[in-house]
């Protein structure tokens, strides 16, 4: 399922999960994503600091951003990134107890 992905830091795993709750999928097929960032999170949030995490995940080819719209799409390699893993990140906003499901899901694909 995943090729030979480079290791992602612990801290940018922990990033993702704390960013999680704060975005809703608009749209996914496989290979694109659109989230919607909640009004919270761009407080506390910038655009650096999406984009920087965003782009330290093996496989993601392509970020937009758009703050004014509240909205990220990401193009990225099913290879690296599987599909099922974004519906896990998408269901933390109503579960918070699948965080550790996804946690360690991403350390498996990324280690």
């Amino acid at each position: 399922m995943v090729g030979n992905s480079p290791e992602v830091p612990e801290e940018v795993i922990s990033t993702i999960i704390q960013l999680a709750p704060h975005a809703e999928i608009c749209h996914h097929i496989p290979g694109r994503i659109r989230l919607k960032i909640s009004l919270a999170a761009l407080g506390q949030l910038d655009a650096a600091m999406i984009s920087r995490t965003i782009r330290s995940v093996p496989g993601v080819i392509n970020q937009r951003i758009n703050l004014h719209a509240r909205s990220v799409v990401i193009d990225y390699d099913r290879k690296f990134i599987p599909y099922d893993l974004w519906e896990l990140l998408g269901q933390i906003r109503v579960k918070p107890e699948l965080a550790a499901v996804a946690r360690e899901l991403m350390r498996v694909l990324w280690r």
